[in-house]
């Protein structure tokens, strides 16, 4: 029986999909490393941990692995599994440390470290935007002026387009400097025009066994800057989109690059309009945990989180492709800073042609505290059709009768 640990947030509640997964597995023995106070999100389910060590901050390297050194004392740990973005490099740095398989220190870094990953591909060849790393406001303002407006700024190892900004002119630059930078050093990028995707994929034993190619419906940076609304549209097995076959020879050129040879991948790459594809980024893990495994699920019938946990162990079964015709679409509602006046409820779009799922996470008198990132909704709905265009504009009036008002 393996040793196996599960590393974890204090928002065990968000993991449910991952440890239904780990649930399935028989001949494990669990241990969970989680952060302390995961009990006020969320009871643990019965039987499934033998064990459980807290941390105060699971990113703290010295934390867990003063605490790994005791579960070793105990344990034979053969894998870790670290699911989610915020976990990835602490357990590379385990891995590595400890001499277990998976991912290691180095290759968690390249998928983290938008720099690493970046100079990477570009110098295998993948096309990418043109990247420069910052440390002061004077740099900031050479590399801006040498790359030229509209530019990116964003974390060198950040998610969910959180800290991310587009800026179009000095005014906006010097403003940013001022009142917006954390003063540590940042990626800045040139701004790339083209229609956003991200394609999610499984590779075992170093073979890329499953991919799926979604479309957003806006851009990420237009969803956070400009109140756009946030969704994506997964693709079917057998659509006839050109540009779907050429994206997935194109990831899976990427994956070869990494070198991962077990993972669940989320890629997000842009459709320029001469109709070249040009990479944006990468990490090893599910993308939207709450929208894109149902999507993938709907339109494929792969279980994205059994393929993150199995692939970790090395157990996946490449799946069967099924052709099912349908393209499958989520939506997030949006979300907000107050206290909740009133906000529509699931029954309110019961009767929508398509939907297939809805899930609204508050109701009137509650307080909400979103931030603006991709990360933040206050429900979510899931579509499905017979194509793009009845998708995305059943998608788009869920979004526009939805109502949040708060104080």
């Amino acid at each position: 029986m393996k040793d196996i640990v599960f590393l974890c947030d204090k928002r065990i509640n968000t993991k449910t999909g991952f440890l239904e997964a780990l649930s399935k597995i028989s001949d494990t023995t669990n241990i969970l490393l989680v952060e302390q106070g995961y009990e006020q999100f969320a009871s643990l389910p019965e039987g499934l941990f033998s064990a459980v060590f807290e941390v105060n901050d699971i990113t703290r390297i010295d934390q867990v692995e003063e605490v790994f050194e005791r579960i070793l004392d105990e344990y034979d740990v053969e894998r870790v599994i670290a699911p989610t973005e915020n976990v990835v490099e602490t357990g590379g740095y385990l891995r590595t440390r400890f001499g277990i398989p998976g991912i290691q220190k180095n290759q968690a870094e390249t998928v983290r470290n938008k720099w690493i990953m970046k100079e990477t591909l570009r110098q295998a060849g993948i096309h990418t935007s043109q990247t420069r790393i910052a440390s002061n406001a004077v740099q900031i303002r050479k590399i801006v002026a040498g790359i030229g407006f509209p530019i990116i700024i964003k974390p060198i190892s950040g998610w969910a387009t959180i800290m991310t900004y587009k800026l179009s002119n000095q005014e906006e630059l010097e403003r940013y400097i001022s009142h917006s930078w954390n003063r540590e050093s940042v990626l800045i990028e040139e701004f790339i025009t083209g229609r956003e995707f991200h394609i999610d994929s499984i590779v075992s034993e170093g073979e890329l066994v499953f991919s799926s190619v979604s479309e957003y419906l806006f851009n990420c940076l237009e969803i956070v800057q400009n109140d756009r609304p946030s969704g994506t549209i997964c693709y079917p097995t057998n659509t006839n989109f050109e540009y779907v076959e050429r994206m997935q020879s194109f990831n899976e050129e990427i994956i070869r690059t990494l070198g991962i040879r077990n993972s669940v991948f989320h890629a997000e790459v842009f459709l320029l309009p001469n109709g070249e594809i040009c990479f944006g980024e990468i990490g090893a893990r599910i993308g939207g945990i709450v929208i894109i495994p149902p999507m993938v699920l709907n339109s494929h019938q792969v279980n994205l989180f059994d393929a993150a946990i199995q692939t970790e162990l090395g157990i996946y079964e490449a799946p069967s492709l099924v052709n099912s015709g349908k393209y499958t679409g989520a939506i997030n509602f949006p979300s907000a800073v107050g206290k909740i006046e009133s906000i529509s409820s699931a029954d309110d779009f019961k009767s929508m042609e398509g939907l297939i799922d809805i899930r609204i996470n508050y109701t009137s008198g509650q307080s909400i505290s979103g931030g603006r990132d991709t990360m933040s909704r206050s429900g979510f709905a899931i579509v499905e059709g017979p194509d793009i265009e009845f998708v995305r504009k059943q998608l788009l009036e869920l979004h526009d009768k939805f109502v949040l008002v708060h104080q």
